[in-house]
């Protein structure tokens, strides 16, 4: 077999003719560039996907589930650890952070029995 190999003479090797158009180096070329750019295109949307989940976790889940009582007090509100609400909130903020509004919660809410009171009405929001 090693033999076949040194009687092997490159110039002497002729491919079959290929049937069909040839293309030119140019249009080879460009369809390597078309390639790379259908590449370059899908990784950078690939990224801004990741950039846009990376954000909505942020924003929705670790910002909110840390900094509520933070935007309650910011917001002109009262914050209660225990419960877990906000009093006096604006009723779109509590929505959008998954609580549930009551816009006529007793102001006696977590006293205990026997407690003076006043009978009112404040919006709460509960999460």
């Amino acid at each position: 077999m090693s033999e076949q190999k040194k009687d092997y003479d490159p110039k002497k090797y002729k491919p079959k003719e290929q049937t069909g158009a040839k293309l030119s180096q140019g249009a080879v070329e460009s369809m390597k560039t078309d390639s790379r750019m259908k590449k370059i295109v899908i990784v950078f949307l690939v990224i801004v996907l990741l950039i846009a989940v990376a954000y909505f976790i942020y924003v929705r889940i670790i910002f909110n589930a840390y900094d509520l009582s933070k935007q309650c007090e910011l917001l002109g509100g009262k914050w209660f650890s225990k419960a877990k609400e906000c009093e006096a909130p604006a009723e779109n903020w509590c929505e959008r952070n998954g609580g549930t509004y009551n816009s006529c919660a007793s102001a006696c809410r977590g006293l205990s029995a026997g407690s003076i009171c006043t009978e009112e009405c404040v919006p709460v929001c509960k999460f």
